[in-house]
């Protein structure tokens, strides 16, 4: 089997690890995972590093949208524009690769990797990696959404339940794929551990753990 990953290049933190995670996973299984990435970075090289077959389609980061309403209109324009040529680049990838399926985890890319796939008559997979945002009226968000995975056959792959309800359950209904670890990274008996006296925290104290990035948007605070 052969499952083909559309990255931008530049992924970093728990996207990135979490792709070459499952990536590894699947290699012992017998999947082939040939990578198309949208441009360089430092996850486009790290894939290569890892022996995959790296198919680099150099339009480099898709336009994002800012708050200004006045530029955004501009950035739409070239967003459409980046699109198509990314949808018709990526689908002539996946035909010379022969892939079976197509994954990718974006949501930017939602647009690019289900079309592409949908020409070549691939099922794709969309592994969610957060929550869709509400910040739009009339859930116009997530309406968009749940056309395009409706049309193009994307299967979304959620990483929780609450993720997937931000999604909602029609016309197309999300199934819930949990985060994994990895037991040897991840195991009590290897790790460096952290005492409570090198913190300067009593026996008695409660201890919460937050096991992400340290950011203003997760509500750390």
């Amino acid at each position: 089997m052969r499952i083909a990953w559309l990255i931008q290049g530049n992924e970093q933190w728990g996207v990135r690890s979490g792709s070459r995670a499952l990536i590894s996973a699947l290699k012992p299984h017998g999947v082939s995972c040939p990578v198309v990435a949208l441009g360089p970075g430092e996850f486009t090289d790290e894939c290569r590093s890892l022996g995959l077959d790296v198919t680099e389609l150099g339009l480099g980061t898709p336009p994002r949208m800012v708050k200004s309403l006045a530029r955004n209109l501009g950035l739409f324009v070239k967003q459409v524009r980046y699109e198509r040529l990314a949808r018709r680049l990526a689908a002539e990838a996946l035909s010379r690769l022969d892939a079976d399926a197509l994954h990718f985890r974006r949501s930017n890319l939602v647009g690019i990797g289900g079309p592409a796939a949908h020409a070549n008559g691939l099922t794709s997979f969309w592994h969610m990696p957060n929550a869709i945002s509400d910040r739009h009226p009339f859930g116009i968000n997530r309406r968009l959404y749940q056309r395009r995975c409706q049309r193009y056959g994307i299967v979304p792959l959620a990483n929780s339940r609450y993720t997937a309800s931000t999604l909602g359950y029609a016309p197309v209904r999300p199934q819930v794929m949990y985060l994994a670890v990895d037991p040897d990274r991840f195991d009590p008996a290897r790790i460096d551990a952290v005492s409570r006296q090198s913190l300067g925290i009593g026996d008695e104290a409660i201890v919460v753990g937050v096991l992400a990035r340290l950011h203003p948007r997760k509500g750390q605070d």
